[in-house]
């Protein structure tokens, strides 16, 4: 919604990054259940930004089998230390991925600095829906 802000980010762990919304272009393959995505067996092209607002360095992971036996598929940082800016800086991942059985996957964040309300993405009154996440899904095969 417009000038809404994307959420607080404590330090300390990874936090799930919310994505409450599937927009598809065409064909609905995935399914969103709990800021999680599950998929068919395939194979996949992920295309993907997260901003991170305030929290410093930042390290986004594309996570597999979240509820199982989590492992990284792709992860991405942020390379920057700003604290002070406000502004939406973002980390990208593109990654091929192939499964032969159906798979779920969250995407997750880990930074330097905690940041209450806005850490996650700063929201702006343009009127305009404020995205700070962009997760795009395309299947090859």
């Amino acid at each position: 919604a417009d000038g809404v802000d994307g959420g607080t980010y404590t330090t300390g762990s990874r936090a799930t990054i919310p994505i409450n919304t599937i927009d598809p272009d065409s064909d609905v393959f995935a399914t969103l259940n709990l800021n999680q995505i599950s998929f068919p067996a395939g194979v996949y092209e992920f295309d993907i930004a997260t901003a991170g607002n305030r929290i410093g360095d930042f390290q986004t992971a594309l996570v597999g089998d979240p509820n199982g036996s989590p492992f990284d598929i792709a992860t991405s940082s942020s390379g920057f230390a700003v604290v002070g800016t406000v502004a939406n800086y973002y980390v990208f991942i593109k990654k091929r991925y192939s499964s032969s059985v159906p798979f779920t996957v969250e995407l997750q964040i880990e930074a330097s600095n905690s940041k209450a309300t806005d850490g996650l993405g700063r929201g702006n009154t343009l009127g305009n829906v404020n995205r700070y996440t962009i997760f795009k899904a395309n299947k090859v095969l």
